[in-house]
């Protein structure tokens, strides 16, 4: 995008410019576009998950140490 607008830039002032609403509409209109673009391009992928159970900790378990 091509900004011709003066420097500095008062931003109290800016929003009241209308070369500076144009440009922003721009932006706007180009970041929404590539938003929806990439939408369109996201692949749905349905992964089967495995059907796990968690490991219960009340139970004792029979660990074993060998010290040699």
């Amino acid at each position: 995008f091509d900004v011709h607008l003066e420097r500095p830039r008062d931003r109290a002032t800016l929003n009241f410019n209308p070369e500076f609403k144009h440009i922003r509409n721009e932006v706007t209109k180009y970041m929404l576009a590539i938003n929806a673009e990439s939408k369109e391009l996201k692949v749905v992928t349905d992964l089967k998950l495995p059907d796990v159970q968690p490991i219960s900790l009340d139970k004792a378990h029979n660990v074993q140490v060998n010290i040699v």
